[in-house]
């Protein structure tokens, strides 16, 4: 099988979707999602810019630095989430163990 990189362009102008991706690769959308990631991983600058255009390989600087600044924010979020559930989590944990004394 091809590399994901195959199938996706450079530039914004030649975003695919990931339906399109999975058309043409066969591949799950998890298994596509992974395969993006890994890629990304490995350096190549897999771009989404959430506008429903789909996934481009950008060459543009600015435009890395925007989406690395958009999934820094996301991660911050996911982890005040990630430290809220957590004390939610001990807070029941403490409730249940006092009402048992």
């Amino acid at each position: 099988m091809q590399s994901i990189l195959s199938y996706i362009g450079t530039g914004q102008a030649n975003a695919v979707t990931r339906h399109e991706l999975q058309l043409v690769t066969g591949l799950s959308d998890r298994a596509l999602r992974e395969s993006i990631a890994y890629e990304v991983r490995k350096g190549v600058p897999i771009l989404n810019n959430q506008d429903g255009n789909g996934y481009y390989i950008s060459d543009n600087a600015d435009e890395i630095d925007r989406t690395a600044r958009q999934e820094k924010s996301r991660a911050v979020s996911s982890f005040i989430r990630y430290r809220a559930l957590q004390k939610s989590a001990k807070k029941i944990r403490r409730e249940e163990n006092q009402c048992c004394l």
